[in-house]
């Protein structure tokens, strides 16, 4: 992988020296103890709003946005095409797999789609389907203050275009432990597998990863998923009321009931 550029392979014998990557600063992540006090995530919210990162940084600003919630209006619908046309837009606008400085992010703020001009922050919604890996909570992050359980932590969910599609052909979308309504568990979520869903929320690029949705080569340590781009954090997530994709209309209301 080059910077700002695509993914490629070559062939494992004309390799001559694997070194080995420096997988320090994952594991000093998974160690990490919480940074607030009292360790509660009523108090990490209050008191840090860039959760473990300082407040100036580039991760600080991810993290906060990982927090921030879209503004109020009508929503736009958008397709897994879009996410697709969004991560080429900010892999050369701002690469993938490194820190973005806060002054860089206001490229990926409006990008051309599809749909219009979008990006980091825009109101979205999606139709998609529980992808077949299962949703769950993440271990512990700084968002979150290093804090651990379920009702701390962002719920991450892989959702694909189709029934039970594979994790690799999906995105992420997330809920986060703030005011999360108490029905928003992953047991709670497992039950919505084969259901026709509504995702709204925040568009948000994790750049701090790298795409992963080759099947056949899959990069260990990263999420399963096509794009970078996420719907995070989710704020309203409904259920298509009739049987097929193709009768519940995103823009018709009476199609769709609260999950």
């Amino acid at each position: 992988m080059v910077p700002k550029g695509p993914t490629g392979w070559v062939l494992a014998a004309d390799v001559k020296t694997v070194v080995k990557p420096d997988l320090s600063s994952i594991a000093l992540e998974a160690q990490a103890q919480p940074c607030v006090s009292p360790e509660t995530i009523n108090a990490c919210t209050t008191k840090k709003p860039t959760g473990c990162a300082a407040p100036d940084s580039a991760h600080g600003l991810l993290n906060q946005l990982k927090r921030t919630m879209p503004p109020e209006g009508t929503p736009v619908t958008v397709t897994f095409e879009t996410f697709s046309q969004l991560q080429s837009a900010a892999v050369e606008l701002v690469d993938q797999g490194a820190e973005i400085e806060p002054s860089d992010r206001d490229k990926i703020k409006s990008i051309d789609t599809a749909e219009g001009k979008l990006g980091e922050g825009s109101l979205v919604r999606l139709v998609a389907f529980l992808s077949e890996g299962k949703p769950h909570a993440n271990t512990g992050e700084s968002v979150n203050c290093n804090l651990k359980s379920e009702a701390n932590n962002d719920l991450h969910i892989s959702v694909t275009e189709r029934k039970n599609g594979s994790e690799f052909d999906g995105i992420v979308v997330e809920m986060i432990p703030q005011d999360r309504p108490d029905n928003w568990t992953s047991a709670d979520l497992k039950t919505l597998r084969g259901k026709v869903l509504l995702i709204e929320g925040a568009l948000l690029y994790d750049n701090m990863h790298v795409t992963n949705g080759d099947e056949n080569n899959p990069l260990s340590g990263q999420p399963k998923r096509f794009s970078l781009w996420e719907i995070h954090p989710i704020t309203s997530l409904k259920i298509c009321k009739k049987a097929a994709v193709s009768q519940c209309d995103p823009e018709r209301t009476s199609d769709w009931k609260e999950f």
